[in-house]
């Protein structure tokens, strides 16, 4: 493990103390009591003198101590207003001059460059780092209403980006001393060229995790609530959509996370923290999530994870990203686990039968209102996606949504018919007499703790829907309790085992973990296998 990122390392600060007495320029230090009135020109000196010190022949001789590299970017960017303002800059102190130039891979989009959270302070278990010189950052790139425009991956949080910064100072000359602040990217460089020999590079891969584990425990503009979000989904619904850390990579495999039933994203916080600690996959997949609020009828919610596919998969091909397009890989925790079935089963006339009470045609619609209802009730499977995990996923439904637990959910979700949009508006209006749709939409619009009951049309329809051939299905069931797989009660607390299984797949673990199994290690192991697996399939190098 690195040692703690925010504190100047004892030899150095010997190092520093020892330079002062012998070269008479304490001045270039900031001194106890005195008023720091030009932190960056001090952060450079205190750098430069640390960086003369330093003996490049010898390979034991430790890194700049991270403390003062971050002083030096933290001062530079506090002056020229972030990183996105890279002009050259001189900086003069103590009769001095430095002329301070940075660059970055073309690639990374980064308004400003974020000290990584200290380590007494994270809250991930295990931090995934990587020990050498350099001190990591995080690369962030804003989240602004006008960039989500032309970024449909962008969420409020921004793009975030494990990176390194090295300085490098050249040589004294009149015209003043050349400072190099070069900024790597992590996942592609494993070692840099530091004070003249090529050695490995430290990175924190973690850092962009801990970035958002801090940002949404004080700001309420970011992520959604789990619970609020099921209650209240009308409110949410702008929350909803597919998003990454980063833009879509032209030479990733996309892997996308569908949270379940009253939860978001942040569920997968262990899964993503913990994938990243592989180099393969963190080289050769990209994580997506998505976004919704979880008491929206899954038919809804299916729809619209259909078309952000689509879009996801429209924008990699304009990237040339072909190959790793046509080879998504889904995985879906719970309820998630059947927004992720729905892209890929073909619906035929099931759901207007078994939902709406007859095909369309007898329905009497008009072609607008037949269009309307149809991204809902008729779809084809996904031919973009090849492989699926599904995780504690209640494929016959859950019995907790018939008893106690699923009365006090219905009676808190609030689902008003704008959820429908131009569908609601067009049955509620004076077009044909449709008798079967009024009459489901005079129930009330069915929430998603419904479409969990066993008992219901949804289940029962969707258990009838096939699976498209070819497709690699893997399940990972929880066993809360260590019971016998026969034992009725086998179960995850949430969704019994006869539930979650499905016969005929390509693998199945059974954890010894309750409904949140996909926060653990083993789960987490399996996933690993399972994406490492999928690159060999599609001979993707």
């Amino acid at each position: 493990m690195m040692a703690p990122l925010t504190r100047m390392s004892l030899r150095d600060l010997v190092l520093c103390t020892a330079l002062c007495a012998s070269l008479n320029a304490c001045s270039t230090l900031p001194s106890a009591g005195v008023k720091d009135a030009d932190p960056l020109g001090k952060a450079l000196a205190t750098t430069e003198s640390l960086d003369a010190a330093r003996s490049p022949a010898s390979v034991n001789t430790p890194p700049i101590s991270a403390h003062v590299t971050e002083e030096v970017v933290v001062a530079w960017q506090e002056q020229a207003g972030g990183f996105k303002n890279r002009t050259p800059m001189l900086v003069q102190h103590g009769g001095q001059t430095y002329r301070l130039t940075a660059t970055a891979p073309a690639d990374i989009q980064i308004d400003e460059l974020v000290p990584v959270v200290p380590q007494e302070k994270r809250k991930l278990a295990n931090p995934v780092l990587r020990p050498g010189v350099g001190t990591p950052f995080v690369a962030h790139w804003f989240s602004t209403e006008e960039r989500r425009k032309t970024h449909p991956f962008l969420s409020e949080v921004g793009y975030l980006h494990p990176v390194t910064v090295t300085l490098a100072f050249g040589p004294p000359s009149p015209a003043g001393r050349e400072v190099r602040l070069v900024v790597h990217d992590v996942r592609r460089e494993e070692t840099a060229v530091v004070s003249g020999k090529r050695q490995p590079l430290a990175a924190d891969f973690s850092a962009p995790g801990e970035w958002i584990l801090q940002a949404v425990s004080t700001r309420k503009d970011l992520g959604m609530s789990g619970f609020g979000a099921m209650r209240n989904s009308a409110k949410y619904l702008d929350k909803m959509g597919l998003f990454g850390l980063e833009p879509p990579a032209p030479d990733r495999v996309p892997v996308i996370f569908v949270h379940g039933l009253m939860s978001r994203p942040l569920t997968w916080q262990n899964a993503f923290n913990e994938l990243t600690a592989d180099p393969v996959i963190r080289k050769k997949y990209q994580i997506f999530f998505f976004r919704y609020p979880s008491g929206v009828p899954v038919a809804f919610s299916a729809k619209n994870l259909r078309s952000e596919l689509a879009g996801l998969h429209d924008e990699l091909h304009r990237l040339g990203n072909d190959k790793a397009a046509d080879h998504m890989v889904l995985i879906g925790h719970s309820m998630g686990g059947l927004l992720s079935k729905m892209q890929l089963v073909r619906s035929g006339d099931r759901l207007w039968m078994n939902i709406l009470g007859d095909t369309p045609d007898k329905l009497k619609l008009s072609p607008q209102e037949r269009e309307a209802f149809k991204p809902y009730m008729e779809f084809e499977p996904n031919s973009h996606v090849d492989r699926v995990i599904f995780v504690c996923t209640p494929h016959q439904g859950s019995k907790m949504a018939q008893g106690l637990a699923g009365a006090i959910g219905r009676g808190v979700i609030s689902l008003p018919g704008r959820i429908l949009g131009s569908t609601y508006d067009l049955i509620q209006g004076d077009g044909p007499d449709n008798p079967m749709m009024k009459k489901f939409l005079g129930k009330g619009i069915p929430s998603s703790i419904e479409n969990l009951n066993p008992e219901s049309r949804f289940v029962k329809t969707s258990t009838q829907l096939e699976l498209k051939p070819g497709l690699h299905i893997h399940s990972i069931v929880g066993n809360r309790d260590g019971r016998l797989l026969t034992d009725p009660k086998c179960s995850d607390g949430v969704v019994p085992y006869t539930s979650a299984h499905l016969p005929n797949v390509e693998s199945e673990l059974v954890v010894n973990a309750d409904h949140g199994a996909h926060a653990k290690a083993e789960a987490i192991a399996e996933i690993r296998r399972i994406l490492l697996l999928h690159l060999k399939t599609i001979s993707y190098r």
